[in-house]
């Protein structure tokens, strides 16, 4: 986890040495050498876009708000197995609603597969019934076709419902029966799709939201700040010494931001760090600074949820509680 205490204690302790100390007694850092600056970011914008969920510890069916989410499924089951009948359980949120399932007629990828693959990906309806109980509990009496047993199932419902997914400890699982007995697999894959209406969020998957700094999960939403290096101290970056250089925001609800740096083309993973919510809290952003270079005259830096495939809604960071804090020495003492 990055953190900011230790840098801050470590200045907090330089400061008090430099306060404390004048030129003549020979301390190594003149207190005039000691620089800090705060500046806001020079633009702020984010943009939604599909994330994986395969690794999610939950999946999902139905419409909560603006986002519409189905379940993928898929068993591996031996086509030598004989098979009269079976059921998919999936333990979670008590259900009361009509549920479908459709067959899957194509191969997917659980970290892949997005709700644009839905046209082509899902088959004939093979299950619709109102269904009530503590799980979900869906039957068929026959035996799955080739699809299903190729590709899988597509669960969805009128209502939204949360369930464990094969990651967790209550993993998805089907029955399968043959007369008396039968067997229990768990799932080899498991994902959950899930799309945005722009006509409720006012914006939908790939578009990018102008002034604002939105964080998104189950739809990726991941808020820039722009860097200008004109913002940085007006001295060539390899003559500074760093001891902080952090982010402020405000977040309104506890969460963990990751910070990624864009530097032309190229992505850098920066740090992360849970915030409580709900108060000012501060980022610390020092590994950046060998990235930095006089030569680029921008940067982007990106805020995103790190767990943003294991939950589905969003937040809005306020653009006036963003800021970038930074402390420095020249290094070489001019």
């Amino acid at each position: 986890m990055v953190t900011t205490f230790s840098v801050r204690r470590y200045f907090l302790i330089v400061f008090v040495l430099l306060a404390s100390c004048s030129k003549e007694s020979g301390f190594i850092f003149p207190e005039r050498q000691v620089k800090t600056s705060i500046f806001k970011p020079d633009s702020v914008y984010s943009y939604s876009h599909y994330v994986s969920t395969g690794n999610s510890q939950k999946l999902y069916t139905g419409r909560n708000g603006e986002y519409s989410t189905m379940s993928l499924l898929h068993f591996i089951i031996p086509d030598t197995l004989s098979i009269d009948s079976f059921s998919i359980v999936m333990k979670g949120d008590s259900v009361s609603d009509t549920f479908f399932v459709m067959k899957a007629i194509e191969p997917w990828g659980e970290n892949s597969v997005t709700y644009d693959s839905l046209a082509s990906l899902s088959g004939d309806t093979v299950f619709k019934q109102f269904l009530s109980g503590d799980s979900l509990v869906i039957k068929f009496s026959s035996s799955p076709d080739s699809d299903e047993m190729s590709n899988g199932f597509i669960i969805g419902s009128s209502n939204f419902y949360k369930f464990e997914s094969r990651e967790s400890d209550n993993k998805p699982s089907i029955y399968l029966y043959n007369g008396s007995s039968f067997e229990i697999k768990n799932p080899d894959k498991d994902a959950y799709i899930v799309n945005i209406d722009s006509s409720l969020a006012g914006f939908g998957v790939n578009d990018t939201i102008e002034d604002t700094l939105l964080i998104g999960s189950g739809v990726g939403i991941d808020g820039v700040l722009e860097l200008n290096v004109d913002s940085l101290p007006p001295i060539p970056l390899d003559s500074i010494l760093y001891s902080r250089f952090d982010i402020g925001v405000f977040a309104p609800q506890a969460c963990t931001l990751e910070v990624l740096l864009k530097r032309g083309t190229q992505y850098y993973a920066i740090g992360y760090k849970s915030l409580s919510g709900n108060a000012e809290e501060y980022i610390s952003i020092l590994p950046i600074i060998p990235y930095l270079s006089d030569t680029l005259p921008s940067y982007s830096i990106i805020l995103r949820n790190k767990y943003y495939g294991n939950s589905i809604g969003r937040f809005t960071i306020p653009t006036d509680s963003l800021g970038f804090y930074i402390m420095y020495i020249k290094s070489g003492g001019k």
